[in-house]
């Protein structure tokens, strides 16, 4: 049985992999492999390529080319927001990005996350490196981006996306998610995303569950029609839906530093069952959403090590088919 630098090793691997074929998908040119079909989160793509970035020395240079033109496409609220739940490391580097967006792409946005760059090791980015184009229009895996340059950056755009993401198999029968499920895909406040969710409905870009004229429920229901949106968009509608990208790419760097960490070390048993269990239990929620973790099965004792391998082998399976 591999040991956890093989696991840890794998892990790495297969995300590395993904990234790739991602950012082929929105405009990177030096990009190896097929460009994924998948709907790219572009805010988590770029955290899960500032924590390989260590791993693999050209993704500075792919990510300064790429922000050079995209910088506008990026979601600066969101990437703050998701940006907490990684480790310090890519919290430097995402600043010393903003630094570099700040100066080459003269979005004044960025300022607002370049400044925790202060004392931090630069993003190595080597100037004269052309690796992207600007994110194309008529992809599925570049429905967000795309949409952000129609609607502007900001929630409505983003929620849309998730929404149409959800529908990908209507129009058999809508799949109504909750303004709740909604703000977890999306990185937003509740709050924010309800009065957002509220605008596209009234606009008819997101549909409710009918109800009486002018009532609101506390716990209101959205749904789109994705076929007609796609149509609308030139966008060949794919089957994979809303992918938590964010969700997977943060539970493979969590769970790659642990076993790292139990590298090299006498680990008893019972110490990495426990270890197991609780790197589980901490994204279970997560887990649940990618529907890679059944709701409940980190109840007891018995999850663990055997477990943890499991939806590890799960994600590693998923990236690779996720071209």
């Amino acid at each position: 049985m591999p040991d956890a630098s093989a696991h840890a090793a794998g892990l790495r691997a297969a995300a590395l992999d993904l990234c790739w074929r991602q950012w082929a998908a929105i405009g990177a040119t030096a990009a190896a492999g097929t460009p994924a079909v998948a709907m790219v989160d572009p805010e988590a793509l770029i955290l899960c390529s500032l924590w390989l970035a260590e791993e693999e020395r050209r993704l500075p240079d792919l990510l300064g080319s790429w922000v050079r033109l995209n910088a506008s496409l990026v979601s600066i609220q969101r990437l703050r927001n998701l940006a907490g739940r990684w480790p310090a490391a890519v919290r430097a580097r995402l600043a010393s990005l903003a630094v570099h967006a700040t100066d080459v792409a003269k979005d004044s946005r960025w300022k607002s996350i370049a400044g925790d760059a202060r004392g931090a090791e630069p993003l190595r980015v080597r100037e004269g490196k052309v690796r992207a184009i600007e994110a194309p229009a008529g992809r599925w895996s570049a429905l967000l981006l795309q949409l952000r340059r129609g609607m502007g950056v900001g929630a409505k755009a983003d929620i849309l996306a998730f929404v149409l993401g959800v529908n990908v198999h209507e129009p058999r029968q809508p799949q109504w998610v909750s303004g709740r499920t909604i703000a977890d895909a999306v990185g937003y406040t509740p709050a924010s995303v309800r009065r957002a969710a509220e605008d596209l409905a009234a606009a008819r870009f997101l549909r409710t569950p009918d109800t009486l004229a002018g009532e609101r429920s506390r716990q209101r229901l959205y749904a789109a029609p994705t076929t007609r949106w796609a149509a609308l968009l030139g966008v060949s509608k794919e089957a994979t839906g809303w992918p938590w990208w964010h969700e997977q790419f943060r539970f493979v760097a969590a769970a790659a530093e642990w076993l790292d960490g139990m590298a090299g070390r006498k680990v008893g048993g019972y110490a990495r069952e426990v270890g197991a269990r609780d790197l589980l239990v901490a994204h279970a929620a997560a887990l649940q959403h990618a529907q890679l973790l059944d709701r409940g099965c980190t109840e007891g004792a018995e999850p663990g090590w055997e477990l943890l391998l499991h939806v590890i082998e799960q994600l590693r399976a998923r990236f690779a088919e996720s071209g």
